[in-house]
């Protein structure tokens, strides 16, 4: 679903969200007219400005939007940040953990998640950052008609269950406002299906 170049980022930088500092004000409501989506940001969290982020081919941030909780400390914080992928993907294609690298202190596994009307896969990761520091995250990519987008959330293992709340109201609260992809039954958005 993801290239490996784009997912060997959006694995590897998983634990860095966690750590930022906090900053800009926040939203109810993120809307994307570029990317055709609107997004319900969960209650607590704030936009954030992602000082490093990831580039794909052409030079241009993957980062469509950052979110971090409200919280003025040091503790590790859960945050959620929404991704260009670069690329359409299709619904239907199934993630192949085994062509990941695996690295020590990452255990990943699959599940999914009901959006729309069909089931997506998700990534879910459990990381050591440093001794002490250890992170479990989430993400789901939505297929988008004119380019897929990928949600990420992680924070604090020992918060597992308010890292998974946040991930189910982002699945949630994420909405299409223009068609997205069903099946591509070959290269290129001509021959794609969508809804």
């Amino acid at each position: 679903m993801v290239p490996r170049s784009n997912s060997k980022f959006i694995l590897l930088t998983f634990a860095a969200l966690s750590l930022l500092p906090i900053s800009i004000a926040g939203a109810e409501v993120f809307v994307s007219e570029q990317f055709g989506f609107r997004y319900s940001v969960p209650d607590g969290f704030l936009e954030q400005t992602d000082e490093n982020p990831a580039v794909l081919k052409d030079g241009t941030s993957m980062t469509v939007a950052l979110f971090a909780e409200d919280v003025q400390t040091n503790k590790v914080l859960v945050a959620i940040c929404i991704l260009r992928l670069g690329q359409i993907v299709d619904s239907n294609q199934r993630v192949d953990l085994t062509i990941i690298p695996k690295q020590d202190g990452i255990k990943r596994s699959l599940e999914s998640r009901r959006w729309q009307k069909t089931e997506l896969q998700v990534i879910r990761q459990e990381a050591t950052l440093d001794p002490g520091i250890d992170v479990i995250g989430y993400v789901i990519q939505f297929p988008l008609k004119d380019e897929a987008i990928a949600v990420r959330v992680q924070g604090p293992k020992s918060r597992s269950d308010e890292v998974l709340k946040a991930f189910n109201m982002s699945v949630d609260g994420f909405v299409n406002t223009k068609a997205y992809v069903v099946k591509m039954e070959s290269i290129g958005t001509s021959n794609s299906k969508q809804a």
